[in-house]
């Protein structure tokens, strides 16, 4: 505690009699002057000054002192004051001290000591207090000797200190001219409020939300705008910042709020394609009003779909009794509305909030967007990061240019705002700015399903996480050499086209391994009927819509052999989405650039003896078509799927007289003794197939166990022997080949069989 007045009466600038006079109006816990002992003491100690100089009012207050206290406790908040005001009674021992209220005190000075002092209070108060983070905010104003009215120029100093709040650096600020102005205004507007909402001077302005996905409009916010006759358009941050000063933004809030569903409701009368439309809501509407019962009175009155209104708010309002405010929100929840938590990130405890209260969306605010560097691409892919593995929507306010969207659509942010897309207007003139820039609406039949699609996050180790089963880890380990993040992407089947909707990079990078492919030339081959893998992309997709799972399949492209998982996302309509993820498995990207190379050559060597090659599991189901020479079925009708592969082979594509020996010798239930009784476990026979002139050839089919713990599978290749087509034989008689002894058809392809079996093993 400090004795502020026996400084004063040493240094002989007080009488005894007006010490004991104003004893009585100190301070209980700090020693300082009480508020009304200095608006009663201050015009008689200016008497004693010197006239010479002037006299500055300087206001100090501690930012977010009441944040402190609620972290820490009261009692250490009381501790830190009495640093504090001994901290002042030290750098200003002979002047006026007062503790106002709370943390905030009042200094008497000469103007020549009050920058100074103030630079030196925020020095020593941090070195006292290294840990605690504490920012004091100072304002300061000159007194006018001659007609002194201290409370106002408490006030104005008090102005000056508010001014400067939350910016960073910034110790203290003069009360000036400009701030004479806002006071000014901030009157007007308090004095105008209601006959600006009578008159309509005050409308709902609206700024369009577009998906990355899809660059549709697929929102709408609901902005505050003022034009007035005298001031012209009033700042929105100006009036929201007085109303909540006054306490009177509930009245704004609750106007807003009926405009808004007045107006969903005329153009829906109207006929006009509507999106939804989200609006702000503050700390003092849920203290001063029902406001959940306002705006669901609003919404039933004017006909409006609870799901078409999204409620917005900021962290602030977690800021006292969030167990009162945490049961608000439940309500609207609970009655069909979203909650949309805005300006993610600018406050100190985002986190804390997100940890404990439901939001379908976060906004991510637009400071981050306004630094568009590395660092920042970071913090917001770190964010979108952890709001998909949570379950929430994401999106980001401020985009300004192509940039950024490209950036934001890359990380999988869902939905974005700013004036790269439109700034906000009069809903009469919103409309005709999209459609003049060939904005479209999104069906509101489509939202569902592209909301289903926005929690995939392409910034993810693990995007089938939720159904993998017990080969988890062994997945994770497969991708653990792609920067930690999976090779994903979303895949969209419309009627019998498919297009990929969105690629990650790592994705991007795994299809240029085969063969070079980008994501438009793989959905060209993917669209082609004739080709080798449309029907293995629609019996994958027909497998992962069956069941909802995870599927995967293996396939040849080039000399590729590739491995793609997915499971189902949604449906709508025609319409179907799956998350895929790809690995080509004959990737060697691990080793040294050399072995890389020589490796590479090895593969293509060995997928190239084989005409084709697929696996016989233990059931029909579990067969799998691996890989099929392009050139050698070429101009033939192809089936990607086993059972009809076999069935081509066995009546189309084998001479006659070998039909009943390759029967036997593929059928499933007698294969895998007889692979076992062999000694190499390897079988191989010979048959002759026809070729695209109508001759046939001679060619080996050869069969290998591949070992599993989950059972046995068959891996059958089909190869060229070396023998070559008669060539008396036209293809119009049977009778016309002339076989070739299978003594002389092992002599010719023992040197060809040896070299593809060490391949094999």
């Amino acid at each position: 505690m400090v004795d502020n007045l026996a400084s004063l009466k040493k240094t002989k600038q007080l009488s005894d009699h007006m010490i004991e006079y104003i004893k009585q109006e100190t301070d209980p816990l700090t020693g300082a002057l009480s508020l009304r002992g200095f608006y009663q003491f201050v015009p008689e100690f200016l008497k004693v000054l010197r006239k010479k100089d002037d006299i500055d009012l300087i206001y100090l207050n501690i930012e977010d002192f009441k944040a402190f206290n609620a972290r820490n406790g009261y009692d250490r908040g009381t501790e830190i004051l009495l640093e504090l005001v001994d901290v002042i009674a030290k750098v200003y021992s002979e002047r006026l001290i007062c503790r106002a209220y709370s943390d905030r005190f009042i200094v008497m000075c000469y103007a020549s000591e009050a920058e100074r002092g103030i630079r030196k209070i925020n020095r020593i108060f941090a070195e006292r207090c290294p840990s605690e983070g504490l920012v004091l905010k100072a304002g300061i104003c000159r007194i006018d000797i001659e007609h002194i009215d201290v409370a106002a120029s408490c006030d104005s100093a008090k102005i000056a200190a508010d001014s400067i709040r939350k910016k960073y650096g910034v110790l203290f600020r003069y009360y000036d001219q400009e701030l004479s102005d806002a006071i000014r205004k901030q009157r007007y507007i308090v004095e105008n409020l209601n006959r600006a909402m009578r008159e309509k001077c005050i409308r709902a302005y609206y700024q369009p939300v577009v998906r990355t996905l899809t660059g549709e409009v697929c929102g709408m916010e609901a902005l505050v705008r003022w034009e007035d006759e005298r001031y012209g358009l009033i700042r929105p941050d100006i009036l929201i910042s007085t109303l909540e000063e006054y306490q009177l933004i509930h009245k704004l809030d609750v106007f807003m709020i009926r405009q808004v569903c007045a107006e969903f409701e005329e153009e829906q009368k109207r006929g006009e394609k509507m999106v939804p439309v989200s609006f702000n809501l503050s700390r003092l509407d849920f203290e001063l009003c029902d406001i959940f019962r306002i705006v669901d009175d609003a919404v039933t009155s004017h006909h409006v779909p609870k799901n078409m209104i999204h409620v917005e708010i900021t962290e602030s309002v977690f800021n006292r009794d969030p167990e009162f405010i945490q049961e608000k929100l439940r309500l609207f929840h609970d009655a069909g509305y979203e909650v949309w938590m805005d300006d993610f990130g600018s406050g100190y405890s985002s986190l804390n909030v997100l940890k404990d209260y439901d939001f379908d969306v976060i906004k991510i605010d637009m400071l981050f967007l306004r630094n568009f560097s590395d660092k920042s691409k970071r913090i917001i892919s770190s964010i979108i990061d952890m709001a998909k593995d949570v379950g929430i929507r994401t999106l980001a306010e401020g985009v300004e240019s192509n940039e950024q969207l490209a950036f934001l659509r890359s990380i999988g942010c869902e939905k974005i705002q700013g004036y790269l897309i439109g700034k906000p207007l009069p809903p009469e003139e919103v409309r005709e700015d999209l459609a003049a820039r060939n904005f479209r609406y999104e069906d509101n039949g489509m939202r569902g399903y592209y909301d289903d699609l926005g929690q995939i996050n392409l910034l993810s180790v693990h995007p089938l996480e939720r159904v993998f089963s017990g080969d988890r880890q062994d997945w994770l380990e497969e991708l653990s050499d792609t920067d930690h993040i999976a090779p994903i992407a979303i895949w969209e089947k419309n009627g019998s086209r498919g297009r990929f909707l969105l690629t990650n990079r790592p994705f991007r990078c795994e299809l240029k391994s085969i063969e070079g492919h980008s994501p438009r030339s793989a959905e060209f081959e993917m669209n082609d009927e004739a080709g080798l893998l449309y029907r293995k992309v629609q019996d994958f997709m027909a497998e992962m819509r069956r069941d909802r799972e995870m599927h995967d399949a293996c396939f040849m492209a080039g000399g590729s052999y590739c491995r793609v998982r997915g499971r189902l996302i949604s449906m709508y309509g025609e319409r179907s989405a799956y998350v895929v993820t790809i690995r080509n498995l004959s990737s060697v990207s691990s080793l040294s650039k050399g072995k890389q190379i020589r490796t590479e050559k090895m593969l293509r060597a060995l997928y190239g003896m084989f005409d084709a090659l697929y696996v016989m599991g233990e059931t029909p189901e579990q067969d799998d078509l691996l890989y099929a020479d392009v050139d050698c079925w070429e101009n033939r009708e192809f089936c990607s799927d086993t059972a009809s592969f076999r069935e081509h082979l066995k009546k189309q594509w084998i001479f006659p007289e070998d039909r009943e020996r390759f029967l036997c010798y593929v059928r499933r239930d007698g294969i895998l003794n007889r692979v076992r009784n062999s000694e190499r476990e390897v079988l191989e026979d010979y048959f002759r197939f026809t070729d695209d002139s109508g001759r046939y050839q001679w060619k080996a089919v050869v069969m290998r166990i591949l070992r599993q713990q989950a059972g046995n599978q068959i891996l059958i290749g089909i190869r060229k022997t070396g023998v070559e087509q008669v060539d008396n034989y036209t293809g119009l008689s049977i009778g016309c080949f002339k076989p070739v002894s299978m003594k002389k058809l092992q002599e010719l392809s023992r040197a060809k069989r040896t070299q593809e079996d060490r391949a094999l093993s």
